[in-house]
């Protein structure tokens, strides 16, 4: 026996493998060498017995370290696999060299058959053997899991049953009682044990047993000397043959050349059948045989009807189990619908066996494993273990499920909930439903919220053009033809509310019902005779036959016809009776086509969706109408997925077809916007879902849905992995690889780069002739580079790399790129992704780090935020690292989220960086500081506060410059809260100093900072001296070189401009702060900019452009969660509607905006919505409201500011509201008192507005208004170009 044997090398007894390019050399690596001397010897046969040994082999540890991976998912199960292989191969070595035979491998157990000369005593060394080699190769030490592998063997020797049956492909069984035996030897044993049959241990000498146990007795000891044994030579065997022993799409994978291993999510079905042993003994062989024939076979066919594959068999006690996945070996889309589909077919199959079924979803690692002269395709993962566990607990003839497999299915079962169960592995128990018959779809009790259709003008065209084509008598069938989600259905509900005036009716086809006749015409013309789908089937028939003898007497005696049509069972007339069977189904076509005709003789709409699972009676009926449409007054519209399945209409005049394609990015992006308009996010997040989701509306939404649920958009949506996975797996195994190769680079890259891969893993570079069979995947992307077509199909190509040739090919790719460039930091951003995808922490780190400052030079804060994330998680794997490094980057993170608007993110960080400086006073006193910012932002105003306290209390008694510049800022900030909170006296002294504090440090960044609060507290008092305040802020901030800063300054002095009449001015400045907050990256600050401009814009009466400049700012609040905005916002779009005297519309907005005003403590701004309410109840005719809320507003002492800047405007209303009580010497009093304060205060808006209603009044009373009052007015508005002035109540004289 040779111990120096190169691993993976052939053991002594079999053959190299053959040449991978012959269908033997590849299938039969493959097929247990006993089932190939079987179909040499005797193919006919399905059963027969043999003399040996079996052993069978579990290895304990896998749940364990699958239990201390589980963090990593994906990678976790990648790196379990690899340990199995490894495990597994050694192992193999040992048992090949006994003469084994490999008949079954079951995840963590393997089969061995031994017959010929010394079976036996060659099996029992093989265990001990396998045992010792395990000791040495099953010590796993990995990151995160460090596990020892043990093993539990069974032995039984004697007379074994094997079948091979199945009719599509031959399955090769092991069952029967010697089977069963073996199964319960293994299932005593515990780790480290071998239990022999008492079969098996009365052949062997006494000295190698040990003690009996349960059914067994232990094997102790080697019986005799091992021995290499001879390998036994492979039979010649037909490849046609061979291939034919391996279930149909596994062959279809192993003869197309395999593939490397992948990372899939699939959906995975254990069904074990039960009850060989009894029909063995009770019927014998032959009637198992047929048994398991007609078992297998329905298996089978169910799989292969749903494009589900049946993956392999395994042993089990009285019985055995099959495996059935969908999503591997290939993708076919709608994977969960489909497994349910086919197991409920198998179940509803007249099955001779027992079964039980369990069906689970989620990620596996899927592919080839084993050693070159044995293989087998297989996926593993928590998912494939777990549909195992929910099998055992499924009653006899039922299927359990999962609800993460029943919630993705389009066709609903009637289901029961079981459990909760604790399985193994498993550390909370697990609940799941049976799933019984279908009952209907879910397309028709689910339904998002419809949005405008976007981007679908050529297409509307066509569709308008058709209905009107059918108004006038030429009919026509309209075939939108289009991959799963890019929007057939709104495309026909689009269809179905431009048909005003039509008669409607529509159905959708199901994929429950593809084998049912006529199932879409059951539904169709129940619509036609206005009957629901439930009602019993002799009122439909009631119905049918009064219709039928109103409109179409003619056609009583073809009532049965129709009745079959509609799903009803009507005694068939002589004339029926007489049709010969061939003839049938075209009169029934004529018929139904008549009766139509009769019962729509006015325009319709027909809406058939999801064609594609169209039964074949009911494609032949409207293959038949659309030969009728010429003279019909119909537009039938039909909906379909690529493909020839269903129905697909032929070429015609009377049809015209839309080919869907996905959306332009424009077009993607503004339907993202309107999709989260509700519940915006981030400007950012956004354009990466746009840009991601390809096109596809429904993609779309599935990102957007998982980038609210999640915070971000890393992870792919089912939908559109599926999608992108079903286009990747159409390709050959070459093809495919070499995707998934490319995608290393991103979205873009040179062919030449591939080159760069010199792996023999990876094969040769590609030719020219492979960029031309991937044309549809890749576009010119210019000077010689390529360009994923879809960014979906990069992203599902990538994420099924496997992780260990992931880091291998990132750092091939990093080494390149930085040996290629002269200077490196050019492409920061690139190398700290290759080098940290490749495992590579300190380059990593060092670039990451060079990026983010990068980014924020170009004030490119998102980029620089997701720069400095990879310098942290980097950096955490870099040896001797300060903490202070650490630190510094967490805290350069928070600022980075903080200035992109990302404000609980900028928490969330800063707290984090907190408990890296826990000691630090100085740097935990910026960080509390920091903190404040954030809940300023929030509108949390009193943390924001307290918060500043703190950062004051924690260097309270430290010394030096850096603590007298944060004592300064912690005074200018607090001033800011305060004026936020419209405490402008408080914050005028506070920010006064900050100011003097700032002046003796020298620190011109906090001397901007406490200008502007000053300015801005001046403004708001009403008080002269505001501009040149702020123009003083912007000085300051111009030394510090801070451009945020100054671009919030710029919109700020246009405040100022604004209080004080200058709106030229202002709406300049304006305008100059928001497109230099949009240079310098700050969506906050232009979008306040924004807010300014339309208040402008709202009081010159310009509502439409105020409108839509206000809608443009709202997903910037809500994303951020600045809910201060957010709520002056809805008060700014308040007094839109108000202007426009959309009253009803601008309280609803102003109760919104004051709900938000008041949770954030903003009580001045509470009192301007107050004020406005005010106005939309005399707007209303409510004078007595009116005047109480503008009284009760009047007499509030808090926030004595806001209400003195008010009461201009809140005299006016009482006056006019006076006016509507017929009280015109309160209303003079009211105004004149509004005029003087206006004045006081030189308000000059508030000026025009009440000389107006002071004119009003005196044309009211008979008196011609004084000349120079109405000049005065005219005088304002016109210079403040006021185009529209505010609605006022019609007064009668």
């Amino acid at each position: 026996m040779s111990s120096e044997r190169a691993e993976g090398a052939a053991p002594a007894n079999e053959p190299p493998a053959p040449p991978a390019g012959t269908g033997l050399g590849r299938a039969g690596l493959y097929v247990p060498r006993i089932l190939q001397q079987h179909l040499v010897d005797d193919a006919d046969t399905q059963g027969w017995m043999a003399e040996g040994t079996a052993a069978f082999a579990d290895i304990s540890g896998f749940t364990k370290l699958s239990e201390q991976l589980a963090s990593k998912g994906r990678e976790g199960a990648e790196q379990i696999t690899e340990v199995i292989g490894r495990s597994f191969q050694s192992i193999l070595h040992v048992a090949y060299d006994a003469g084994a035979s490999l008949l079954k491998f079951g995840g963590d157990a393997l089969l061995l058959w031994f017959e010929g000369d010394d079976h036996l005593v060659r099996a029992c060394q093989a265990t001990l053997r396998m045992r010792d080699e395990l000791d040495v190769v099953g010590r796993i030490s990995l990151p995160g899991a460090e596990v020892t592998l043990q093993m539990s063997q069974g032995v039984h020797s004697g007379a074994f049953h094997f079948f091979a049956v199945g009719a599509s492909h031959v399955e090769f069984l092991p069952t029967g009682p010697g089977w069963t035996r073996l199964v319960a030897m293994e299932t005593e044993a515990t780790a480290g044990e071998i239990l022999l049959s008492p079969e098996a241990a009365r052949s062997l000498p006494a000295g190698c047993l040990g003690s009996e146990k349960g059914p067994g007795v232990l094997l102790a000891g080697m019986p005799g000397e091992p021995a290499s044994v001879p390998h036994t030579p492979r039979p010649a065997i037909d490849a046609q043959a061979l291939a034919r022993c391996l279930p149909s799409a596994v062959r279809a994978h192993v003869l197309s050349g395999g593939g490397g291993s992948e990372h899939r999510p699939v959906t995975v079905a254990f069904l074990r059948y039960e009850g060989t042993d009894q029909m063995l003994a009770s019927q014998g062989p032959q009637a198992t045989a047929e048994a398991l024939h007609s078992l297998v076979t329905a298996v089978a066919a169910a799989a292969d009807a749903q494009g589900v594959a049946l993956l392999a068999s395994d042993l089990d006690a009285n019985g055995g189990k099959l495996i059935l996945t969908a999503g591997a070996p290939r993708v076919t889309g709608d994977d969960e619908e489909r497994m349910l589909l086919a197991v409920r077919r198998i179940l509803d199959a007249d099955l001779p066996l027992t079964v039980r079924i369990g069906v689970n979803r989620g990620a596996v690692f899927a592919g080839d494993i084993g050693p070159s002269y044995r293989r087998t395709y297989t996926v593993m993962g928590d998912a494939v273990n777990l549909a195992a566990r929910i099998m055992a607990k499924a009653e006899p003839d039922s299927i359990l499920a999962t609800a993460d497999v029943i919630d993705r299915s389009n066709t609903l079962f009637e289901t029961e909930e079981r459990g909760p169960f604790a399985l193994k592995g498993k550390a909370e128990p697990v609940k799941a439903w049976t799933v019984g018959p279908a009952k209907g779809s879910r397309t028709r009790t689910v339904a998002e919220t419809r949005l405008p259709l976007t981007g679908r003008n050529a297409e509307l065209g066509i569709v308008r053009k058709a209905l009107g084509g059918a108004r006038t008598g030429a009919g026509q069938l309209l075939e939108i033809v289009g991959d799963s989600g890019i929007g057939k259905t709104r495309l026909l509900e689009a269809m179905r509310d431009a048909a005003m005036g039509y008669r409607k009716l529509r159905a959708a086809c199901e994929a429950y019902t593809s084998s049912t006749p006529y199932a879409v015409w059951h539904e169709l013309l129940r619509g036609v005779l206005e009957v629901g789908r439930d009602d019993e089937n002799a009122v439909v028939e009631a119905k049918l036959r009064d219709e039928v003898a109103a409109r179409a007497p003619d056609l009583e005696p073809w009532l049965a016809l129709i009745g079959a049509a509609l799903d009803l069972e009507i005694a068939p007339s002589p004339e029926v009776e007489m049709l010969a069977a061939e003839n049938r189904r075209a009169k029934l076509n004529e018929t139904v086509g008549s009766f139509l005709a009769a019962a729509l003789p006015g325009p319709a709409v027909i809406e058939i969706d999801e064609a594609h699972h169209m039964d074949e009676a009911s494609v032949d009926l409207l293959g038949h109408l659309v030969g009728q449409l010429s003279e019909r007054k119909w537009l039938v519209g039909v909906a379909r997925r690529p493909g020839t399945t269903g129905y697909a209409a032929p070429e015609s005049p009377a049809v015209s077809r839309i080919e869907l394609k996905p959306l332009a990015q424009p077009d993607a992006l503004r339907m993202a916007e309107l999709a989260t308009k509700d519940h915006p996010l981030p400007p950012h997040v956004i354009s990466v879902v746009a840009q991601r989701s390809g096109g596809n509306p429904q993609f779309l939404r599935d990102l957007l849905r998982s980038a609210t649920d999640t915070g971000g958009v890393a992870a792919l949506p089912d939908s559109a992995e599926a999608a992108a996975g079903a286009r990747i797996d159409s390709l050959s195994p070459d093809d495919r690889a070499l995707v998934r190769r490319a995608s290393v680079f991103g979205l873009s890259f040179h062919p030449r780069m591939l080159a760069w891969f010199d792996d023999p893993e990876d094969g040769p570079p590609p030719g020219d002739d492979a960029w031309a069979r991937l044309a549809d995947v890749f576009d010119d992307d210019g000077n010689g580079y390529l360009r994923f077509r879809q960014s979906l199909l990069r992203d599902t190509a990538y994420q099924g790399l496997p992780f260990k040739q992931r880091r291998r090919l990132h750092a091939t790719v990093a080494a390149r790129v930085e040996q290629e460039m002269e200077d490196p930091d050019e492409v920061a951003g690139i190398l700290s992704l290759h080098y940290f995808v490749a495992g590579e922490n300190e380059p990593a780190w060092r670039y990451a780090r060079t990026a983010a400052k990068r980014a924020e030079d170009v004030y490119a804060y998102v980029e620089a935020a997701r720069y400095y994330g990879r310098a942290l998680e980097a950096g955490r794997g870099v040896p001797g690292l300060a903490a202070s490094e650490l630190a510094s980057v967490q805290e350069a993170l928070a600022d980075a989220q903080y200035r992109a608007g990302e404000y609980r993110k900028a928490s969330e960080a800063y707290a984090e960086a907190r408990k890296m400086v826990a000691g630090e006073p100085l740097a935990d006193a910026g960080l509390l500081l920091k903190l404040s910012w954030v809940e300023e932002k929030l509108g949390n105003y009193p943390e924001a506060l307290k918060l500043t306290e703190r950062a004051r209390e924690a260097v309270a008694g430290q010394k030096g410059l850096a603590v007298d510049r944060l004592v300064a800022r912690t005074s200018a900030w607090y001033a800011t809260v305060l004026q936020a909170q419209g405490r402008s006296a408080d914050a005028f002294k506070w920010a006064e100093q900050a100011a003097r504090e700032a002046e003796e440090v020298d620190d011109p960044e906090e001397i901007g900072n406490a200008y502007f609060v000053m300015a801005w507290a001046t403004g708001a008092m009403g008080k002269e001296g505001a501009e040149a305040l702020m123009l003083k802020s912007l000085e300051g901030f111009g030394r510090s070189g801070n451009r945020v800063r100054r671009a919030l300054i710029l919109s700020n002095v246009g405040g100022v401009c604004y209080w004080e009449g200058r709106w030229d001015d202002a709406m300049s400045y304006y305008e100059r702060g928001r497109d230099e907050s949009v240079k310098v990256g700050s969506a906050v600050n232009a979008a306040t900019a924004s807010m300014n401009i339309a208040e402008i814009l709202t009081d010159r009466g310009e509502h439409t452009e105020a409108e839509a400049t206000l809608q443009k700012t709202l997903p910037v609040w809500k994303s951020s969660e600045y809910r201060y905005f957010q709520g002056a916002c809805h008060w700014m779009l308040g007094r839109v509607s108000l202007r426009a005297n959309r009253i009803d519309e601008a309280l609803t907005r102003f109760a919104e905006a004051r709900k938000l005003l008041a949770e954030v403590g903003a009580e001045h701004e509470v009192q301007d919505v107050d004020a406005r309410v005010a106005e939309c109840r005399m707007l209303k005719g409510d004078a007595d409201g009116a005047i109480a809320l503008a009284d009760e507003v009047l007499g509030r002492t808090e926030s004595a500011d806001a209400i003195e800047r008010l009461k201009p405007h809140l005299n006016r209303v009482r006056g006019y509201a006076m006016l509507l009580q017929s009280d015109p010497f309160g209303a003079r009093e009211a105004f004149e008192a509004s005029l003087a304060i206006a004045r006081e205060r030189n308000d000059r808006f508030e000026i025009a507005l009440t000389l107006n209603a002071l004119a009003e009044l005196d044309r009211l009373e008979g008196v011609e208004p004084p000349e120079e009052s109405v000049e005065e007015s005219r005088s304002i508005l016109a210079a403040f170009k006021v185009r529209a002035l505010p609605p006022v109540p019609a007064i009668a004289a």
